[in-house]
């Protein structure tokens, strides 16, 4: 039977795209998984309907994990990760993701699915809640792979102006009253924003959910940095935030009162990147057809990743564990921070102080945003030669730049401390300021082109 062109959620009808409309269910998923779960429960079913090969035929039988403190986790078994799955993820962790998610932000009119990443899971959301032609807001400095994902696909992003607190409400709003009344989709980085690092207070937050509210948008909560939130004071491990909600930022989820909000998270910044593993938290009329989507292309999460992320979770136990994990993550990532802000401040302040670049400490995330004077260069792009002569990589705030944007000038440079050393940040810094100082007096309008 062909859905229904609109999905109710509590007081909000989300509008979905023809492919969303016309997902096509397997009608083999659809006599199978019911009647696995069935003698999953203990029914005496004899299993004669789906191509599952028998686990027996599965080399490995369970997974653990060496962890760097030296332990190991217990073992997790293999049977039902490696076993064709719902498209939702093993329910293992699928309800063990949805715990933590519930803990932090509230028990609102939505679930969880697991994803193979915030990448995967953005896509398929944009493929599900857009068509060719329509317009996607995003923040005046974003990701480039929103960007990427857009233009091939004929959508145009439509970039709203930020200042240091994140998304101008205002700005927003005129953008939305500029644009012909129809659903539309707001990309968000709401924590640590990548690529500025700014983190907006709940208020400001409340008065964009506000406008969206009014003008019939979805808040596309992209927040992989969500749980590198770190005080700008501290003294030790015990002051981080941990997984408290009342330490952490107030997410546009928590906050969601008619079902608008699709949020991802992910286990790139808190566990690793290459286990390709995240979850997606939404109105369960999206997460229906996003489970379909996930069956249809990639059928499920890696099972041997969602194996490695339970063995993680089922060690650290209990809320408790898992605030520890995160507590130890945040702590590091704060000193680094506070390594790389103070060697940049150090360096500028030797070479020319604020009449080189000035930048703000970030409260989570893994990055800096460096403006630089005018007075050195408008377009930080006129830097990048001598910058990569000098010995030291950063990216030009204009890579983050919508497409109708890449001709405008641009001040910004983005810095990362995620994986340098402490001795690299510091000569990374010393040779930032030096080439700023050296080109402020010797300018030169090179650029060197970077691909968005």
């Amino acid at each position: 039977m062909p859905p229904a062109k609109k999905a109710k959620t509590a007081a909000f009808e989300l509008e979905f795209s023809y492919l969303g409309n016309n997902l096509y269910r397997s009608p083999i998923r659809a006599v199978m998984m019911p009647a696995r779960e069935r003698k999953d429960a203990g029914e005496d079913i004899s299993l004669l309907a789906g191509g599952c090969p028998h686990e027996s035929f599965f080399p490995a039988k369970a997974l653990a994990l060496e962890l760097r403190d030296g332990t190991t986790t217990a073992p997790v078994d293999l049977d039902k990760p490696l076993q064709y799955h719902k498209g939702s993820g093993v329910e293992a962790l699928r309800s063990r993701l949805e715990a933590i998610q519930r803990r932090v932000h509230g028990r609102g009119a939505w679930g969880v699915a697991c994803s193979v990443g915030c990448t995967d899971a953005l896509l398929k959301t944009l493929e599900l809640l857009t068509e060719a032609g329509d317009e996607v807001l995003v923040e005046e400095y974003t990701w480039p792979g929103i960007v990427a994902q857009t233009v091939p696909r004929r959508r145009t992003t439509v970039a709203v102006a930020m200042d240091a607190g994140g998304v101008v409400p205002a700005a927003l709003e005129a953008t939305l009253a500029a644009l012909p009344r129809k659903q539309r989709v707001f990309y968000t980085i709401s924590s640590g924003q990548n690529p500025t690092g700014c983190t907006p207070t709940e208020e400001r937050k409340q008065e964009v959910y506000a406008i969206c509210r009014k003008y019939d948008v979805v808040i596309l909560e992209d927040d992989p940095y969500y749980f590198l939130a770190m005080p700008l004071d501290y003294e030790s491990e015990a002051d981080m935030p941990g997984a408290d909600p009342a330490k952490l930022p107030a997410s546009y989820l928590s906050m969601d009162v008619d079902g608008r909000v699709v949020r991802l998270d992910s286990a790139a910044k808190i566990v690793a990147p290459g286990l390709r593993l995240g979850w997606v938290s939404a109105p369960m009329a999206f997460l229906d057809k996003f489970t379909v989507l996930n069956e249809t292309s990639v059928q499920f999460p890696s099972g041997a990743a969602q194996a490695a992320m339970l063995a993680l979770l089922e060690t650290w136990r209990d809320d408790a564990g898992f605030d520890a994990a995160l507590r130890k993550t945040q702590h590091e990532y704060a000193r680094r921070r506070d390594v790389l802000v103070a060697a940049v401040r150090g360096a500028l302040a030797e070479a020319g102080g604020a009449t080189l670049a000035t930048l703000e400490t970030p409260a989570a995330g893994m990055f800096l945003w460096l403006r630089v004077s005018p007075s050195v260069a408008p377009d930080s792009r006129a830097l990048q030669d001598k910058l990569i002569k000098n010995g030291v990589a950063c990216i030009p705030g204009a890579c983050f730049a919508t497409p109708d944007k890449q001709g405008d000038d641009c001040p910004f440079l983005r810095l990362t401390y995620a994986s340098a050393t402490d001795a690299e940040m510091r000569a990374g810094a010393s040779r930032l300021a030096a080439t700023l100082a050296d080109y402020s007096r010797n300018p030169s309008r090179k650029y060197l082109t970077a691909d968005p």
